[in-house]
């Protein structure tokens, strides 16, 4: 690789594992609220809680996890652009 080259893999490189993470991250949080929904429906198929502040609770969280979705999209994106590029110009 080329010196430019080797700078937008390398300043990418660490932005795509940033944005992987977030991503793993979220997913990982998605899979534990629809498993308490899973285990937390009636017999009508609403989900019941314990008190308006769980559902308040509950809803925050589905929240923060697209949240943090697109925060982890937004530097996987351009991270995987900067390394292409790096590698296509070396």
């Amino acid at each position: 690789m080329h010196g430019d080259a080797a700078v937008m893999f390398k300043l990418g490189f660490p932005l795509f594992l940033i944005g992987l993470a977030l991503i793993v991250i979220s997913i990982k949080m998605k899979e534990k609220l629809r498993r308490y929904e899973f285990n937390n429906r009636t017999s009508g198929g609403a989900v019941e809680f314990s008190s308006y502040e769980a559902s308040r609770s509950h809803e925050t969280k589905w929240r923060l996890t697209r949240v943090i979705m697109v925060f982890g999209v937004i530097p996987f994106l351009m991270g995987g652009c900067s390394m292409a590029i790096g590698l296509l110009n070396g």
